[in-house]
């Protein structure tokens, strides 16, 4: 089960969440089937997601991340609230830009451009915050958020690991991967095309850290050292992971916990009502041609087909 611990740091001067959101993100990924870069994206900024949902103060509060740059990835979009459930899905979900040594390369994937964050707390007007997304960096752009918007200097290690979704373990517990041939004769992945393959989320997480209202230079820079430390650890990413480094790290009790979970909620009345949006003219039109009107849900990839004779039945209901 995927948990968010907080606790105090640097004398308690300095919060400090630390985040396994593997379950959260890997059903996002494998709900969507998303390639290895695709996944890295959406679960970077779906664990800083969680993070700030934790952070709700207010029951039935909302976030509404929206990460719109100008590289290949398009938009990113995430939803969240005071329970913790999360949703979130990317644009493009076949990525497959990689830096020189293999890894996803995701600041190349956002490129320019900005980051907005919505917060619905039930009033008549919700509070949003923007700011510029300078390099494509997930960890800068949700820095700079909450040092511009929110006024609290913070600084975060995010980290997905993703490995092709054919993966099985063997009957001693070893991973097995199938194997099959490219055109050239070299050996892939099943499952792999010539130009990405479906992810299989094997960890998502990290920690924020967030300076409090007393929190002196000296505060900061100590909880910068336990981050850096946290980032090059010899603890495995994986099962454990954040007990583990809790205990290492972050000795002191957590004041809180939280489970994180990605829950859709789409239904068929409410993609029902997004078909209708379309208007009388275009939905009659589409089903003279198809006899039907598909609407497919972003986040959970759950299509839903509508007949002439559904929409008759909700013009008589309104009757």
């Amino acid at each position: 089960m995927d948990k968010i611990l907080r606790t105090l740091i640097s004398d308690g001067k300095v919060s400090a969440a630390l985040a396994d959101a593997t379950s959260l993100v890997a059903k996002a990924v494998k709900l969507q089937g998303l390639s290895p870069v695709s996944a890295a994206v959406l679960g970077k900024v779906m664990t800083a997601a969680a993070v700030m949902a934790a952070e709700l103060k207010s029951n039935g509060e909302k976030l509404y991340i929206n990460v719109k740059g100008d590289g290949p990835a398009g938009g990113v979009y995430v939803t969240a609230d005071s329970k913790l459930n999360l949703k979130g899905y990317i644009d493009e979900p076949a990525l497959t830009l990689r830096l020189a040594d293999g890894s996803p390369d995701v600041e190349g994937a956002i490129g320019k451009g900005r980051l907005t964050v919505v917060r619905d707390m039930g009033l008549k007007e919700n509070y949003s915050g923007t700011c510029p997304i300078e390099t494509g960096s997930i960890e800068e752009m949700f820095t700079a958020y909450h040092l511009y918007s929110e006024q609290q200097p913070t600084a975060m290690f995010l980290k997905v690991i993703t490995a092709p979704a054919d993966r099985a373990k063997n009957a001693d517990g070893k991973t097995k991967t199938a194997r099959a041939q490219t055109t050239d004769g070299k050996t892939k992945n099943a499952g792999e095309t010539e130009d990405g393959q479906t992810a299989s989320v094997v960890f998502a997480g990290g920690l924020v850290v967030k300076a409090m209202p007393d929190c002196d230079r000296e505060g900061l820079a100590r909880a910068l050292e336990i981050m850096d430390k946290i980032a090059s650890s010899d603890i495995p990413f994986g099962s454990g992971w954040l007990e583990q480094t809790a205990a290492r790290y972050l000795p002191a009790a957590p004041s809180a916990e939280y489970a994180p979970v990605f829950r859709c909620g789409c239904n068929r009345r409410y993609m029902k009502r997004i078909a209708l949006a379309l208007g009388r003219d275009e939905l009659e039109k589409i089903l003279a041609e198809d006899g039907e009107v598909s609407v497919q849900c972003h986040y959970c990839n759950k299509n839903y087909t509508f007949t002439a004779e559904d929409f008759n039945k909700a013009e008589r209901s309104k009757k």
